[in-house]
């Protein structure tokens, strides 16, 4: 595993290293996070901040024939080539476990935009290229929030670095055939560059809404029998709050209903397609990829349990002994992943 340490560490309480007359919110740079094909890269983040999101630019150009074609490229385009990405705390708490793929459904159901790719013909000059070019660019942007934008109070949900002993984000990189699969090398390798939005105070100095500890966005690897119709279960982890769950379903299932429950109590009662349909038109959700028609977007949900803004609707399973996702589909079956989103207690 390879890594990047020049990033200035901060104490607790304090203002950022090299920023004078700080205010209340602030966005700095972050160290490159060094590429290979096939390896694990990892940079160690600054602490002392309450942080908004992190975000870091793609850029590559992969080594394609002009005949390539929409159905040669990765699902979420170059963000396919993140095999996963994890946030990491004291050396071994896994906070994220993400896919690029699961990076790109998350960003833009929460805040309703398209993050597919953009195609040029330099590193300077990157939109408005047709699919199919030799040697294309390609430029996205893995962007990975800890804010809630859609609740009433955003500042809840931030993650505090402040009392961490290390910080970390570390990525599982793929390869160029991951972008385009008919891709023989890069022309130009992979370079990510990083930026942060942060509150920060002076020591004696705290936001006066209080901060919510961010929780965690960990995966839960669901084995489908072949769906007939009937509700197959599955636990969830139990003493956390959710807020949400996003559900990546294998290709060729068909959802229709999903339950949250515990014992003889449902907390969550959701019959498909109807509910999703609603919600792709209150969070205006887009299809993802620049080859949307070739992608199965129907197969991912995200389920917000929040839905006026308040974290008062969550889902609080701290104390439940048992916490039971319902699942009723038809189809093959295969492998799924639950993203659990949950927040933790106060953070004062």
């Amino acid at each position: 595993m390879a890594s990047s340490s020049s990033t200035p560490q901060v104490a607790a309480g304090n203002s950022p290293v090299g920023v004078s007359n700080p205010s209340i919110n602030n966005e700095l740079s972050l160290p490159p996070i060094p590429y290979a094909d096939n390896s694990t890269q990892f940079v160690s983040l600054p602490r002392g901040f309450v942080y908004r999101w992190l975000n870091y630019n793609i850029a590559a150009q992969p080594t394609a024939a002009a005949s390539w074609t929409a159905a040669n490229l990765g699902t979420a385009d170059l963000l396919s080539l993140i095999k996963n990405v994890r946030i990491v705390r004291n050396n071994s708490d896994t906070l994220v476990n993400m896919t690029g793929e699961e990076c790109a459904y998350y960003a833009n159901r929460m805040y309703g935009g398209s993050v597919n790719s953009v195609i040029g013909t330099s590193a300077a000059q990157v939109s408005g290229q047709a699919i199919g070019g030799a040697n294309p660019w390609l430029n996205c942007n893995l962007f990975i929030p800890f804010e809630g934008p859609q609740f009433k109070r955003s500042i809840q949900t931030l993650l505090n670095s402040a009392k961490m002993s290390d910080f970390q984000i570390q990525v599982d990189f793929n390869n160029y055939a991951s972008v385009i699969s008919t891709a023989t090398a890069w022309t130009t390798p992979p370079t990510l560059t990083g930026s942060y939005s942060s509150l920060f105070w002076q020591a004696g100095q705290k936001p006066g809404t209080p901060i919510f500890n961010f929780g965690r966005r960990i995966p839960t690897i669901l084995t489908l029998p072949a769906g007939t119709g009937s509700e197959q279960q599955f636990p969830l982890e139990v003493n956390t709050q959710y807020w949400g769950i996003q559900l990546l379903m294998p290709a060729g299932n068909l959802l229709s209903k999903v339950r949250i429950l515990s014992a003889g109590t449902v907390y969550r009662d959701y019959n498909l397609p109807g509910r999703w349909a609603v919600e792709k038109l209150r969070r205006n959700v887009q299809p993802i990829g620049l080859a949307a028609s070739t992608n199965n977007d129907q197969n991912i949900y995200m389920f917000n349990f929040v839905s006026d803004g308040s974290l008062r609707e969550m889902i609080n399973a701290v104390g439940l002994g048992s916490l039971t996702l319902g699942l009723t589909y038809t189809g093959s079956g295969g492998s799924a992943r639950a993203l659990a989103l949950t927040v933790l207690g106060n953070d004062s």
